[in-house]
């Protein structure tokens, strides 16, 4: 996997988690469901493969992530019906995010193995980035550390309403942006330190 490519997709990723509730068990959904695609699709493109079905891969590639996504969505439904309700659209973004040419679409006829291999590191990044960034907008937005319960959502409150004012912008929207551009600027620019240290040959 390129360089790149975990690139494209954490940039991805980071206009993901600015749309996304601002509360922490969102993120973790978020992230159990870029890792649920990711890895399932892989196994499905792999299958694909064996099967030979020419022009046929693509749209049964598509039709799989579609599927797949709507099953999630359902699970979560049975499960947490009013957060999947507070996700909305949110939860079909990771199915139509650069994921799926990026890494589903390469043309290289990898093992199962590798298949997985290749997929686990950017998924890890963005989950743990989409964790992350969650638990800080829930932790100075709204003074709570909100996690998934049975049939709702289970809070615990950090901080009274009083003490957390000033950082509530975080909770919102362009707050979420602001955050967001500045952890990717500091990723990018972190990418490009250590580009610079491999081509001068320093192993990193």
């Amino acid at each position: 996997m390129t360089r790149s490519a975990v690139s494209l997709y954490m940039i991805a990723t980071c206009s993901l988690v600015v749309v996304a509730p601002g509360r922490f068990v969102a993120g973790l959904l978020l992230a159990m469901e870029l890792m649920f695609l990711l890895v399932f699709a892989s196994l499905f493109r792999k299958f694909l493969k064996i099967l030979k079905l020419g022009m046929l891969f693509i749209p049964s590639l598509l039709l799989f992530i579609v599927f797949a996504t709507m099953f999630f969505r359902q699970i979560l439904l049975l499960w947490m019906p009013e957060l999947a309700m507070q996700l909305g659209f949110v939860i079909y973004l990771p199915a139509i995010s650069p994921f799926s040419t990026v890494f589903l679409f390469d043309e290289k006829d990898l093992s199962i193995k590798d298949e997985i291999q290749a997929v686990i590191k950017p998924a890890l990044i963005a989950s743990c980035y989409t964790i992350v960034f969650s638990f800080i907008r829930d932790v100075l937005g709204y003074g709570t550390i909100t996690f998934p319960g049975v049939s709702r959502m289970n809070e615990i409150v950090l901080f009274s309403s009083q003490n957390i004012t000033s950082f509530t912008f975080l909770a919102t929207i362009p707050g979420a942006l602001v955050m967001s551009s500045l952890f990717l600027a500091l990723y990018l620019a972190i990418e490009r330190k250590v580009k610079i240290l491999k081509e001068a040959g320093v192993e990193v």
